[in-house]
């Protein structure tokens, strides 16, 4: 796991605002997670996905902050079209994965700019459709008692723009499974 000094967050917000923090800490592994949240239990850690919506106010920021992007974002494609992808795994980058492997389902997020762990905070979407339509199930971890949990689509409670991630800020999501359904390749570039 990789951390960093006085580091600029610069490439973490929606502005490029020139913004430091204390110390930035970039997890690898769901072990690595576990680690900090054992390591910040007393203090309040900052957690970045990719930094969309976000405007940073200060210029130096005294707390640690854990970034997703870029680090915790691996994705695997299981049999029977499912997708397993890390929370910080971007739209646009499962979308890719999955128009190569001629998966259907996540092309109508290919712009939309957002890790997966917040699509799903935010139940993200468009007018074809939200995150909760391909959703199976999520990994999370409560960060008070640091117990991992998965929790099916059902149990979500999935509103407009909602969730019980949401609602529960000290749940974080570590990993989701997709369904997606086998398609035609050019269909899905063109949709």
């Amino acid at each position: 796991m990789n951390s960093q000094k006085n580091f600029n967050l610069k490439n973490y917000n929606s502005y490029n605002i020139d913004s430091f923090c204390k110390r930035c800490w970039f997890p690898e592994h769901e072990s690595d997670l576990v680690f900090l949240l054992r390591k910040f239990k007393d203090s309040k850690p900052i957690f970045i996905g990719n930094g969309n919506n976000i405007i940073l106010s200060k210029k130096y920021y005294k707390n640690d902050f854990i970034i997703l992007n870029g680090c915790f974002d691996k994705v695997l494609v299981k049999e029977n079209n499912i997708i397993e992808a890390e929370a910080g795994a971007t739209f646009l980058k499962i979308s890719k994965i999955a128009m190569k492997r001629s998966m259907s389902g996540m092309e109508i997020f290919y712009d939309i700019p957002s890790s997966i762990g917040g699509a799903v905070v935010m139940n993200a979407g468009s007018k074809d459709g939200e995150i909760k339509d391909i959703l199976i199930k999520v990994r999370f971890i409560d960060i008070h008692s640091l117990e991992i949990e998965e929790m099916d689509i059902d149990q979500i409670g999935f509103e407009y723009r909602n969730s019980f991630f949401q609602k529960n800020k000290n749940k974080l999501i570590l990993k989701v499974w997709l369904q997606l359904k086998r398609g035609n390749k050019n269909s899905i570039i063109n949709k």
